[in-house]
């Protein structure tokens, strides 16, 4: 009969206590907030007084707790539209006649990225930029 008060002391009061003091040790690891020093110093409280230190650390920790803090998952943004969906786009405006042969061929220059693709052509520029003329100015 003397097993049987090995396992209720053993069930409800070893393991319970052993998982408190592991977590307190985790916590301890696993918080960002505390410095290297208050780190090293509740470590060799809880490592030094098991019973005693966890249940202090339990008590007075600073800060939010492991298990209170706020888990939000990271939202990735949505790709946007690609090369191939955007020359499709293009090319579509141009044979239903929004660009003219040039604008088409801007577009498609800057969307492959080839150089001198930066200015707009036709109607589309912009108030501080030029035309460049063949003949030279004075």
């Amino acid at each position: 009969m003397d097993w049987f008060w090995h396992a209720l002391w053993i069930a409800f009061v070893v393991i319970p206590v052993t998982i408190a003091w592991l977590a307190c040790v985790f916590d301890i690891f696993a918080r960002s907030d505390l410095s290297g020093w208050a780190k090293v110093g509740w470590l060799l409280l809880v490592l030094v007084l098991p019973l005693i230190g966890a249940m202090i650390y339990l008590i007075a920790r600073p800060g939010v707790p492991w298990f209170d803090r706020d888990i939000t998952p990271v939202v990735r943004p949505e790709p946007g539209p690609s090369v191939a969906d955007e020359l499709a786009k293009v090319d579509d405006m141009h044979r239903n006649g929004v660009l003219t042969d040039a604008e088409f061929e801007a577009a498609k220059a800057r969307l492959l990225g080839e150089p001198g693709a930066g200015q707009p052509v036709g109607k589309h520029r912009g108030p501080n930029q030029q035309v460049a003329s063949a003949a030279p100015q004075p």
